[in-house]
Order: structure tokens, then sequence, then C-alpha cells
């Protein structure tokens, strides 16, 4: 029940790792659901991972893909945590899935992985390497007339290429 930034009201936490947490979130005027991203703030002091977490925002930003996860806004908190907004995913991570359903049917893994190359080659496209594709960080979940839709997650660790062709 927590009021963030004087609009953001604290639903629930979805989950924590060991940079930071993520929380769903409702704004207060809108309604709209989002996934707000903390960094832990005993990182906050390391300017390497503050730029890392920040760079999530940058690179995901940049691409422009449906089966990249969208990013709406970040910053830092009054208190000085570096946060993400970001749109609200219903689903899990595939890796869930291979843990609870070990082999996918053929033809869903064809798709999840076209799906996978499609948010890859867009984000090339872009001049981004995302760098930490595993299944963690492909999430599952539904688009309209798409039940099974992948969205690419998590990219802390993406370099920016140089999207010129060499000799130019």
């Amino acid at each position: 029940g927590v009021v963030l930034l004087g609009k953001l009201r604290v639903v629930r936490l979805l989950g924590a790792g060991g940079l930071g947490a993520v929380y769903e979130v409702e704004h207060e005027l809108t309604k709209h659901r989002r996934a707000l991203k903390l960094l832990h703030p005993r990182h906050r002091e390391n300017t390497e991972v503050v730029q890392r977490f920040l760079r999530e925002a940058s690179a995901a930003g940049h691409i422009g893909d449906p089966h990249i996860v969208e990013t709406f806004d970040a910053g830092e908190l009054p208190s000085g945590e570096p946060f993400l907004l970001m749109e609200m995913l219903e689903g899990q991570p595939l890796a869930n899935l291979f843990r609870d359903s070990g082999r996918l049917p053929i033809a869903l893994a064809c798709d999840l992985v076209c799906q996978a190359a499609e948010a890859v080659d867009a984000a090339h496209r872009a001049g981004i390497v995302h760098r930490d594709l595993k299944p963690e960080n492909l999430f599952l979940t539904s688009y309209p007339d798409y039940p099974d839709f992948l969205k690419v997650l998590d990219f802390g660790i993406a370099k920016l290429m140089s999207t010129q062709a060499p000799g130019e």
C-alpha cells in the first residue's frame, strides 16, 4: 500500500534477486498496472551496478519490438534507489515451463525460438547485443490472439554496438 513518486501504489512483490526486487504497482490516477524494478539500497553506491541497472531501460527503450519488455520510465526514488517502470506481464519465465513440463512440444519450441530470434534481430538492428539470453530472461505471456507470446527481459548487461558498417 506504500505510494512511491506520489502516484505508484505498491500492490505486491513479484520477485527478488541479488541486485533488486520487482513489485506490481498501480498508478493512482490512471489505474494502470506496471512492474517496478528497484535496485537494492546496498548497491546504490556502486556506480557500475547502477549504470548497468539503468542501461536496461536505455537498451530496451531503443528497440521498440513487441517481443521486448517495454520500459516506461526510469530514474531514482527520493530515497536514492534507482528504479525502472516496465510493462506488467502475466505469465511465467520459460525456465519455469521447462521445470514444470520438461520437454516442450516441437511446434511450441520452434515457435518460441522464432519469437526469440525476432527479438534478438530487432535488438541487433537497434545496435544492441543482449548478452544474457537464458530461459530465466525469456517470459511467456499472452498477447491478443497469441496465447504463447514470448518477451525478452533484462537488458542489464546489454552492449551497445556501432551501427555503422565497416569502412563508414
